[in-house]
């Protein structure tokens, strides 16, 4: 429990401390890590589409019920791997805090597609 507060005060304080260069390189990083490992089941545009997004029942990352979700919530479920698969649990399990973060800014870009 100490360690997903100190985890959430980390990537709170990243994404505070982000200029919009750094920002933008955040969300550059974030697209080349989805598209490497989650648009297999979610689709390259976040939407599920996909065969095993499917048979999953991946959730469109697109929508209003996604996207209102706050930063560290998405971010818990991209290190716990919310489908409950365990090919994608020890796919994410060795992001680091940034790279999280990386990947919850680029799939807030997801909104506007």
């Amino acid at each position: 429990m100490k360690t997903s507060r100190i985890l959430v005060l980390t990537l709170a304080s990243a994404l505070l401390s982000l200029t919009p260069s750094a920002a933008r390189a955040g969300v550059d990083e974030g697209a080349k890590m989805f598209k490497g490992r989650c648009a297999m089941c979610h689709g390259a545009d976040g939407s599920g589409r996909t065969a095993t997004g499917s048979k999953r029942r991946m959730r469109d990352l697109r929508s209003v019920d996604v996207q209102k979700q706050n930063d560290q919530v998405i971010g818990a479920r991209i290190r716990n791997s919310a489908s409950g698969t365990t090919v994608a649990a020890h796919r994410n399990r060795d992001l680091t805090p940034e790279q999280v973060s990386d990947l919850v800014a680029f799939i807030r870009t997801l909104a506007s597609k």
